[in-house]
């Protein structure tokens, strides 16, 4: 079941998951050439209008002709919540960085804005995030800076971007132990 949904969400508002639908699937009876030309039954279109809670309802099913569905309406929630900004500094990761060398990095952190919605803003730790650098890339370069990637970020959040994704960094070798 694929839904028809166009939600219209007050300001500061986001959806902060994914719209769900029970029951995800149904039966469906009717011609064999017609059930085999199916991959999907999709809902009747819905609009909400400056939507700022969690949206449950129930949406009836387009059937195509000379077919039925058990059930022929699902229920459908859209969990919608308040969002607010946010940031956190970030250490930077060097990938590729062989056991005798050493990079730092100026500055040694990077911030990282985001949105977030308010259930889960407390619930954010730097190790849920990831900023690289490659060595490889670094040993290649020209220019004594370079630009950070922000590789992975809790899926929860919104709009992650690095404030300044530029760094100056150093290569030092380092002796064994």
């Amino acid at each position: 079941v694929e839904t028809r949904i166009n939600l219209n969400l007050q300001k500061q508002y986001f959806l902060c998951d994914n719209i769900t639908t029970s029951p995800d699937s149904i039966t469906l009876y009717g011609y064999k050439e017609i059930l085999d030309t199916l991959t999907c039954v999709y809902t009747q279109e819905y609009t909400s209008e400056k939507l700022k809670d969690t949206l449950n309802t129930v949406l009836l099913l387009d059937i195509p002709e000379h077919c039925k569905a058990n059930p022929s309406k699902i229920n459908v929630t859209a969990p919608i919540e308040f969002y607010t900004e946010s940031d956190i500094d970030l250490s930077i990761t060097i990938k590729n960085l062989p056991q005798n060398i050493s990079v730092k990095t100026i500055p040694e952190k990077l911030n990282v804005s985001f949105l977030v919605g308010l259930s889960k803003y407390k619930e954010i730790r730097p190790s849920d995030f990831i900023l690289s650098l490659d060595y490889e890339v670094l040993r290649k370069s020209d220019s004594n800076y370079e630009t950070v990637t922000l590789e992975s970020y809790p899926t929860y959040i919104k709009n992650p971007y690095l404030k300044d994704n530029k760094v100056k960094w150093l290569i030092e070798f380092v002796e064994p132990k």
